[in-house]
């Protein structure tokens, strides 16, 4: 005889979920009135309140620090087929996930141990961190079965939807003892957020199937600037570089590139950019937004002299690649006011951006970046004013 699955009903809900006859999780203010930037009868309430020693660089609510999760959640509709977890399926997601998705994560065997090993262990008390393990698990099944993959985009939707609540509450009130699932989740929503903008990403949600491609790109600065915002406060940090986390950390430290020179050409192309690119593109002769612009680029000629250190004959090791991880420094470090030229779709601003697209096109054998260069880059095209497309050619040759 079949059983029903229980349904346990949110009696706190706000009024506007349950006027959609949604589930509420009941938040100050709740998941779903953040995603539709509505205003939630739980705000007022004497509900968790964001703790105030961090402040996130980008924000998508000045009220709510940790509105930068919000567009994660999915908010399934009336018609949408229900999904029943089972400790069968949930064990078979976790298999799959530490026999192959770990593995395409880095090459480097300590990275593997990690998430091999460490990360599955430190899940098991860590609801955030066990459901975001297996909403990876569960897209990255969808990208090798595509004849299955409705099947494990609902598991995907389902884990990613339980974890994205729990993680918000986590550091909300960051307790320091579990900084390390705390930074694991970061990672592994990084890596979420990127694929939305692959040929292997998420579904769209139901209500936001015409929702702009540009959107999702300003949606990778909020998740990537957040969190790092979350992560950098002492002592979780601290308490994060004792931890066996301290390898993804310590594999960007590449301090002797100073010394390393980039070739000719690409010295060229990065003096052309902040002289020709920006004298042609500045309408107004701002020198506060030129200075942005010029760091900006700073940092990625930095990054790109960094990256060709590591994969050369005088980087630290054989072993070591180039991870996307690699890459989201820029977008963690650049400038706030950058990130705001970049919202207003800048014309020199999607011009720099898309130095870094260039740069992808080094890790995109990843499944989760399957095409991600070619996708972002026609987004950029299709939202540029027409005297950008000439640099795009630059950086391109």
């Amino acid at each position: 005889m079949s059983t029903r699955a229980k349904h346990h009903k949110s009696r706190f809900g706000c009024m506007r979920c349950k006027q959609r006859r949604v589930k509420c999780d009941e938040g100050a203010p709740c998941e779903n009135c953040v995603r539709r930037r509505e205003e939630c009868s739980l705000s007022s309430s004497d509900g968790i309140t964001p703790s105030q020693n961090y402040q996130p660089y980008l924000s998508l609510s000045d009220s709510d620090p940790t509105s930068f999760l919000s567009h994660l959640i999915h908010e399934p509709g009336v018609s949408e087929p229900s999904y029943v977890e089972t400790w069968g399926q949930s064990l078979f997601l976790m298999s799959h996930f530490v026999s192959s998705t770990s593995r395409t994560f880095s090459c480097r065997m300590d990275m593997l141990q990690l998430w091999q090993s460490v990360v599955p262990e430190e899940a098991i008390p860590c609801r955030f961190l066990l459901h975001g393990i297996l909403a990876v698990s569960a897209l990255h099944l969808a990208s090798l079965r595509p004849s299955q993959r409705l099947k494990y985009e609902r598991y995907f939707r389902q884990h990613q939807n339980n974890a994205i609540p729990e993680y918000r509450r986590a550091i909300q009130d960051i307790k320091v003892d579990i900084s390390g699932p705390i930074f694991a989740m970061a990672y592994l929503l990084a890596m979420l957020s990127l694929a939305t903008l692959s040929d292997n990403g998420p579904p769209k949600d139901l209500d936001n199937r015409n929702e702009p491609a540009f959107d999702s790109i300003i949606a990778l600065f909020a998740v990537i600037r957040g969190a790092n915002a979350v992560l950098k406060v002492d002592p979780v940090w601290q308490q994060i570089m004792s931890s066996p986390y301290s390898i993804i950390i310590s594999m960007h430290m590449t301090s002797r590139s100073e010394s390393f020179l980039l070739p000719a050409h690409l010295q060229r192309r990065y003096l052309l950019l902040k002289t020709d690119c920006l004298d042609s593109l500045l309408v107004d002769d701002d020198l506060s937004v030129r200075k942005v612009l010029e760091e900006a680029i700073d940092r990625m000629e930095s990054l790109h002299r960094d990256i060709l250190y590591i994969t050369s004959e005088m980087g630290p090791s054989k072993d070591v690649d180039v991870e996307p991880s690699h890459l989201l420094q820029w977008i963690a470090l650049v400038p706030s006011e950058f990130v705001s030229l970049l919202r207003q779709k800048d014309t020199a601003a999607l011009v720099i951006f898309s130095g870094l697209v260039v740069l992808f096109r080094l890790v995109d054998n990843r499944w989760f970046l399957k095409n991600w260069p070619v996708n972002v880059l026609d987004i950029i095209r299709g939202v540029m004013d027409p005297r950008g497309l000439q640099w795009l050619d630059v950086l391109l040759s």
